[in-house]
């Protein structure tokens, strides 16, 4: 089912140790890290957070969104603690909204994920 993507919603989650936020003119760059004891501050329902059997949300480990306005799309690019990337999520989104300082859009279900190798994956395409 479609989701709404907004710029902010990684400063709501309770496992991030620092979030920041910078717009470069018509990007939007987001910033996130992980906290190191984030598997045991977790909710006891909180499973960890796998795109294509890679786990994304260790501890220690980053993120950053580009919201890219003018090409009207959200990059998430995500690294391990030493700062290895593990991959890039491309969700395929309805046309972003910008008031100047937040980005809003609807992810449509279909994502490629880009590996640290290159590969390429369609992401929920028997959907």
């Amino acid at each position: 089912m479609p989701q709404r993507i907004t710029s902010g919603d990684w400063r709501k989650v309770a496992m991030m140790e620092d979030y920041r936020v910078e717009r470069l003119s018509d990007i939007l760059v987001e910033r996130a890290t992980w906290r190191v004891d984030a598997a045991a501050s977790a909710a006891p329902s909180a499973a960890p957070v796998y795109i294509c059997g890679q786990q994304v949300d260790q501890a220690g480990a980053g993120g950053f969104r580009l919201g890219l306005v003018l090409a009207d799309r959200i990059v998430d690019k995500y690294f391990d603690a030493d700062g290895a990337m593990l991959g890039m999520r491309v969700p395929i989104c309805m046309p972003i909204e910008s008031d100047g300082s937040h980005l809003r859009t609807v992810d449509l279900d279909l994502a490629l994920w880009i590996g640290a190798e290159g590969q390429v994956t369609v992401i929920n395409e028997d959907l």
